[in-house]
Formats: structure tokens, sequence, C-alpha cells
């Protein structure tokens, strides 16, 4: 599958991801809002969702969330058959389906390298190694892991036309990913997340800080006003059914 790529911009590694988040506001972000969890599991946590940011600027918007629910429901579907019928494979019959995808791996090392001389280093996974991904990959299908997860709270009034494809950009993804962070690893229950206060004139909300805190620290540029961000956080949650 060939991804396609931003050419104007260098895509940042997981690695470029964990240097530029800075442990002070890992540590702020933990203790301001009293995460549930490890420190260095929630630290990881934001490392994900920011890669995942970063991602998406280097490649672009995202298919309709429509169609991504889908696709990974019968991702996971068929991973989850597969994964039944390697259960019900004999020992016997796994030894030699192993043995053969190592011969096979084998044959394409040849197809790639003219020197026979060369380093072979051959990469040939075992079932239980395949079984392990395949479970792997159901976990990441599921809602709460990959993003997809319906929406926790919209602002009473907000309208929203369902007919209108979304894609997401990499910002909206951010903002869903928060707020799934913040429901897995906080205990937020997405009541007032993001609001406007007519009062004094700005947002609000546990949903609202958290994002303005973390992309002040970690991506000041990335959107332009509180006005701005509240506006769209709201936006985000009306469409991520």
């Amino acid at each position: 599958m060939t991804i396609p790529a931003n050419s104007e911009k260098e895509a940042l590694s997981r690695g470029d991801v964990e240097e530029r988040l800075t442990e002070a506001t890992v540590q702020r972000l933990f203790h301001q809002f009293e995460a549930t969890t490890d420190f260095y599991i929630f630290r990881e946590r934001l490392v994900h969702i920011l890669y995942r940011y970063e991602c998406g600027i280097f490649i672009g918007s995202s298919q309709p969330q429509k169609e991504v629910k889908k696709l990974l429901n019968r991702a996971a579907r068929t991973a989850s058959k597969l994964l039944n019928v390697l259960d019900e494979i004999d020992r016997k019959t796994h030894i030699e389906l192993n043995s053969q995808i190592e011969f096979d791996s084998y044959r394409e090392w040849q197809d790639q390298h003219a020197d026979i001389f060369a380093d072979r280093s051959i990469s040939a996974p075992t079932t239980d190694e395949i079984e392990q991904s395949l479970k792997r990959l159901i976990h990441a299908c599921q809602p709460e892991t990959a993003g997809t997860d319906p929406r926790s709270e919209t602002t009473a009034g907000d309208e929203t036309d369902d007919q209108k494809p979304w894609n997401r950009t990499a910002l909206d993804q951010l903002i869903v990913d928060i707020n799934g962070t913040l429901r897995h690893h906080i205990g937020f229950s997405g009541i007032a997340g993001c609001y406007y206060d007519a009062v004094n004139d700005d947002y609000r909300g546990l949903l609202f800080e958290f994002t303005v805190i973390l992309l002040d620290e970690y991506a000041p540029k990335s959107y332009f006003s509180r006005g701005a961000l509240g506006k769209r956080i709201v936006r985000v949650l009306k469409k991520d059914r």
C-alpha cells in the first residue's frame, strides 16, 4: 500500500515527538488533571496521539469516519476468524507452516539480493507471532483505541448536518484523541468538556483546558485563538459520532 505524503514537509518520527514533548509538560498535565493511570503509561499515550497528529499533518486528511469505522470493524472480524482457525490447527501443522513461511521468506530474500554473500538476515514470523499480531490488530481496531468511538458530549442546542461527509484534519483527530485520553486515563465523564462562557467571553471545560495546555507546549502555532479552538472542539464533538 502506497501512502501519499506531503513532499513539502518531512515526517517526524516517534522519537522526534518524544523529544519535543517535554517532561515538564507531561508532569503538568498528569498532576493538574489528576490522571488515574501510571505516569509512564500516560506519557506514552500522549506521545502516541501526538505522533498520530504529526502523521496526519504529513499524510493529509483521512477517510470519512463512517467509512473508517466500517473498515476497521471488517478488519477486526476477519482477523478474529483467522485467529480462530489458527487456534484449531494442530502443532504439527503449525511447524509445517512455519517451515514454509521461512522458506518463502528466503526465496523473497534471494529475489532482492544478487550477491549470494550478502547478509542473510531474514525476517520470517512464526504462526505464534502471527497470532500475536492478529490480537494486536483486533485491539488496534477497537473504537476506543483507533479513535473512532462516539462523541461523549455536545453543546445543547447545537445542530449537525449528518448528510455531509466529514474528513478529520490532523487537529480534529488530536482533539478526538485527547477526549479519549481524558475518559480512559483521567476518568473524565464527558460532562462540560468544552463550552462557551458568555460572562467571561471565553471557552471553558476540562477538554478545552487540557487541549490548550498541550497545544501551547507542543504545537503553539496549530490554532489561531482560544475562541477559534473552542469553536473547533465543539464542532468536532458534534461531528464525531
